[in-house]
């Protein structure tokens, strides 16, 4: 099956991308630590036509990429946006 969702972060120390059929398995799909998230970044997903895109400060965008219970929360919340 093709991956439907394409997420990519933007940030000052690098660009990264993820794909996946969920926006959780693409998140999950970016290869970073939260030790890693030094700076603010842009998240953007797209599913098909649609897209989503924000702006995280520093510590919720660290949050984001240390507690897998948030991110599975966030993930939910942009799918049910998605949709």
């Amino acid at each position: 099956m093709a991956k439907s969702v394409q997420l990519t972060l933007k940030t000052p120390g690098g660009n990264y991308g993820g794909e996946g059929e969920t926006v959780f398995e693409a998140l999950n799909a970016i290869p970073l630590e939260y030790t890693q998230v030094k700076s603010k970044g842009t998240i953007k997903v797209t599913k098909g036509d649609k897209s989503f895109e924000r702006l995280f400060p520093v510590l919720p965008l660290r949050r984001l990429f240390a507690n897998k219970l948030y991110k599975e929360h966030w993930a939910y919340q942009v799918e049910k946006f998605l949709i």
